[in-house]
């Protein structure tokens, strides 16, 4: 019996002895890349740091963590994270990192470090620099600057090409002028809004001006200037006439508004989405 069990517990030292670690190497980058491939990347992001602690110099085990930081929009911690890897004089900055590094600083909206990166590197290729430069200047909002940086710059990948479309877009949008609004509205109430494209509330507001501005003149006309409802109507007339003044500005402002929003939208979803 006491043989028994010794050969048993033989066994079972034998067994574990030639077992394969799971959490070796080999089998972290499995997992992990299984992770990812099925878009679990938070906990691909766990694998990858275990990986890359296990293997410092697996470089495509940091450019797949970078890549599961920006998946799940962790956008600060993959840019620390990568900082780190360029503070290793070991570390290789290869056009994947440098693609990664300003996908990054543009998602942050860190644009300016971005600008500056872009303008220094010597990885990029010169189609990725004029790519991601017009990127900032649109995401930035500075078209003037994108405008004239398309005239010194021709790129003829398609992604170039749809930010150049927006970039004239934006340079074609015609802005209401809110004094203009303010002026129009007080010499025909509504006016000013029928100019910021708002033609309901501007015709709103000429049919309550109007009926108001009637029925007090109607009431002085009858009872003279002591007609307690000429003055309640002429209040309320007054009244809807000086609101729809600044209602006119503001307007003008909320289409000017409305026109730079649109623009912006299409800026992003143009460039994040090309990521």
């Amino acid at each position: 019996m006491k043989n028994f069990f010794i050969i048993i517990i033989l066994l079972i030292i034998s067994f574990v002895g030639n077992s394969q670690n799971i959490f070796d190497s080999l089998h972290t980058a499995q997992y992990a890349s299984y992770l990812f491939n099925n878009q679990q990347y938070n906990l691909a992001i766990t694998e990858y740091e275990r990986l890359v602690f296990l293997s410092p110099n697996n470089e495509q085990a940091k450019l797949q963590l970078i890549k599961s930081y920006r998946k799940t929009e962790q956008f600060g911690n993959g840019i620390n994270r990568l900082d780190l890897f360029q503070a290793n004089e070991n570390f290789v900055m290869t056009n994947d990192f440098s693609n990664e590094y300003v996908k990054l600083l543009l998602l942050d909206k860190q644009n300016l470090k971005a600008e500056y990166f872009i303008r220094q590197s010597n990885i990029l290729n010169q189609t990725q620099k004029n790519e991601y430069t017009l990127s900032v200047f649109l995401l930035d909002r500075n078209y003037s600057k994108s405008n004239n940086f398309i005239l010194e710059n021709k790129v003829q990948t398609d992604y170039y090409k749809s930010l150049v479309e927006i970039s004239n877009s934006a340079q074609n949008i015609k802005y209401k002028n809110p004094f203009m609004a303010m002026f129009l509205s007080v010499f025909v109430p509504g006016l000013g809004k029928v100019y910021t494209n708002d033609w309901k509330d501007g015709l709103i507001s000429i049919f309550f001006i109007g009926v108001n501005g009637y029925q007090s003149y109607r009431y002085f006309d009858k009872h003279g200037t002591k007609s307690v409802l000429g003055w309640a109507f002429a209040g309320i007339s007054f009244g809807f006439y000086t609101g729809n003044i600044y209602g006119s500005f503001k307007s003008a402002k909320r289409y000017n508004n409305r026109q730079d929003y649109e623009i912006q939208q299409r800026v992003e979803k143009t460039v994040f989405g090309n990521f």
